[in-house]
């Protein structure tokens, strides 16, 4: 078992302002093409017939077939995330009265040797590439242990997705939603957005909040430092990221993710 650690690299982006370039077909890759009536903002993988659904990206490389391997390397990644994950989220904050300072960081844990030997066995049932990228759409073999629906608005709208502010309810599982600034490509801003459901995920499940006050002279005043520090770690299996949305300005991503719930 090998341990990553933030920033957590759940990927699956797609290049939002591109358009779709002809490309190669690999064997048994079919190309996608986005349906007209769905924004090049969204993004959504809810689950098919009751499977849930991947999607890899990987940022543009040279050789276009080495973009596909890492796409369907970073699917692969997902599947055993979505088997089993133990994430840890830390959070410590000082104030002195007159600056902050912070430490916000997350650690997963996931077997990524497995990853690697899920590869040739995927089942892709969609690629496109654009002039920043690759992205590929995987369904899992492993079936959800509830129904996954759309959330009302997620799909087809060019208004921002009712999940942005309004999470949906599942029953059997928890859902969480991040946001995130943008950062220096589609792949990061998605994936730091992806961190933050995960973020949320984990506070739902197992979360300890610590506020701690120390006083401390000086040779002309007393002054107080306050921590606050946040704690929670979980073993999660089922977590899925269903839709991740850019916002129109190109500078907040979000994204919307589930785990199962526990006993």
């Amino acid at each position: 078992m090998l341990v990553c650690v933030a920033v957590y690299a759940l990927a699956g982006c797609v290049s939002i302002d591109s358009a779709p370039v002809a490309s190669d077909s690999a064997p048994g890759v079919a190309d996608s093409t986005p349906t007209p009536d769905v924004p090049r903002n969204t993004l959504d993988s809810w689950p098919q017939d009751g499977r849930p659904v991947f999607i890899g990206f990987a940022n543009r490389l040279l050789d276009r077939e080495q973009e596909v391997a890492a796409a369907l390397q970073n699917a692969a990644e997902q599947i055993v995330r979505f088997e089993h994950l133990t994430a840890v989220y830390q959070y410590v904050s000082q104030t002195d009265g007159r600056r902050t300072g912070s430490v916000d960081a997350v650690s997963t844990q996931w077997d990524e040797a497995r990853a690697a030997g899920l590869v040739d066995s995927l089942e892709v049932i969609g690629r496109e590439q654009t002039h920043d990228g690759t992205r590929v759409t995987v369904l899992g073999n492993q079936a959800l242990s509830g129904a996954v629906q759309p959330a009302p608005g997620s799909s087809g709208s060019r208004s921002e997705p009712a999940w942005v502010t309004q999470p949906p309810v599942i029953p059997g599982y928890i859902v969480g939603v991040g946001a995130a600034q943008r950062r220096r490509s589609m792949t990061e801003s998605f994936a730091a957005a992806d961190e933050r459901a995960l973020v949320d995920i984990l506070l739902q499940t197992n979360a300890t909040v610590r506020l701690l006050d120390e006083s401390r002279t000086r040779a002309r005043s007393t002054e107080t430092l306050t921590t606050v520090a946040q704690d929670a770690s979980a073993e999660l299996t089922g977590f899925l990221v269903l839709a991740r949305y850019m916002s129109p300005n190109g500078r907040t991503f979000h994204s919307l993710a589930i785990a199962v719930e526990g006993p």
